[in-house]
């Protein structure tokens, strides 16, 4: 069912030194989106790596998120369906598959015993229209 990491996302204090130090690391610039106040994603070069998502500490409209890991997200082939099998299982839902247009990707959400989110991606499937 889980394919594998898809994107581990952190909150650093500036995103443009995070972005200087991956890129010496030898990751590329993957996208850059305003999404929950802004967000760089950065990816290592080759077959089914996973992309490193990050956000700013400081928020736009003043608040802050502490440093460190946000979630952890897992590549999954039918979204709706392995959403629906971790659902079963009693897994804590943080909310349901859907499109975020900014990242052109389907999300859904639980928390792990801690209260973190994990996500899945993956894409949308015909029993989702059932």
């Amino acid at each position: 069912m889980i394919l594998g990491i898809d994107h581990v996302d952190f909150v650093v204090n500036d995103l443009d030194a995070f972005e200087a130090f991956y890129g010496a690391l030898g990751f590329e610039v993957v996208r850059r989106t305003e999404h929950e106040g802004a967000a760089l994603e950065l990816q290592h070069p080759g077959d089914n790596q996973p992309i490193l998502e990050l956000h700013p500490a400081s928020q736009p409209d003043g608040a802050t998120h502490p440093l460190g890991l946000r979630h952890l997200a897992f590549r999954v082939d039918d979204i709706h369906e392995a959403f629906e099998a971790f659902k079963a299982k009693g897994l804590t839902v943080e909310y349901e598959p859907m499109f975020y247009e900014q990242t052109g990707r389907w999300l859904a959400a639980f928390f792990d015993p801690d209260g973190r989110k994990v996500q899945l991606v993956g894409s949308h499937s015909s029993k989702a229209n059932e």
